[in-house]
Order: C-alpha cells, then structure tokens, then sequence
C-alpha cells in the first residue's frame, strides 16, 4: 500500500495516493505511528475526561503539501523535522496558554518564539547536523535489513545462534 501510495505521488494523484498511505499505515504489522482506531479511542477519552486533546496527526496534515504528512514535518516517516518540533512546541504553547492561562497582552509572542528558535538553530555547529544526517541513514538501513555488521545470530554473545 506505501509503494502504491508512492507510485500515485509521483503521478500527482495526491488524494488516492493518502488513501493508499492511510490503508499502509492501518496494516502495518509494526506500527510506528498510531492508527485511526487508536486516535478515536485517545480523542474518545480525552473528551470523556474534559481534557484538550492535541491531535499530532492533524497538525502535520495541516502543515504538508497535498495533506499527505511527508518530508516538510517528519524526518523519516515517524520522528519530527527541526521545524516540525518547532510548529509542535507552538502548538502546544497555544493549547496551554487558552486552557489554562490568563490572557496576557503578548500578542507578539509567537514572534519571540520564532526568535528564539532561529538564534538556538543558529547556534549549532554544523557536524551537529551531519551526525545526525549520518544516523538517521543507519536508521533508514536498519529499517530495510540493510544495517551495517554481521547478522545478530552470528553475534558473539548468542548461543548456539537464534
């Protein structure tokens, strides 16, 4: 379903290739990200319990081309870019500010925010950036049995194999 979802990317198919994206990610038999079922049921009991309810999934909707959350909020296919983290984070503070703080006259503050998250990026070294490139190649590798080293049944530590 993720390859055929892939194939009606690259056709500019957007609204069938989400369909195929959302029945992948429904079937995964190792689900990394939380399926429809499991979301109603949070939304469900963060209803019941009159607790807001921050729904991640819409939020990266929301912020991806087509409606189909990719690569402009999510590193690989789980984990949030830098911005994505960012555009959390605001979301967040917005959800805590109008639940549970009084308003302030800090109609700005999105902007200071911003700031702020510009000069930290800013104060980074850059083979911060590499390692973490180089990482999240091993992951990608990892995750398609590409990993560097022996297979695990030849690890010294296993007995007589697995």
């Amino acid at each position: 379903w993720y390859d055929l979802g892939q194939a009606y990317l690259q056709k500019g198919r957007f609204q069938i290739a989400k369909q195929c994206f959302q029945k992948a990610l429904e079937l995964d038999i190792c689900p990394l990200r939380i399926n429809t079922n499991l979301r109603s049921m949070l939304k469900h009991t963060a209803d019941q319990q009159s607790v807001p309810y921050y729904d991640l999934q819409e939020l990266a909707v929301k912020h991806s081309s087509f409606g189909i959350t990719g690569s402009e909020f999510l590193i690989d296919h789980v984990h949030p870019t830098i911005r994505g983290h960012q555009i959390i984070g605001l979301e967040l503070a917005n959800l805590i500010r109008s639940h549970w703080l009084k308003p302030t006259g800090l109609a700005d503050l999105d902007i200071q925010m911003n700031a702020a998250f510009e000069e930290h990026l800013n104060s980074i070294p850059d083979v911060y950036f590499l390692i973490g490139m180089e990482r999240l190649k091993g992951l990608k590798a990892w995750t398609q049995g590409r990993a560097d080293g022996a297979p695990i049944e030849n690890h010294p530590g296993v007995q007589n194999g697995i």
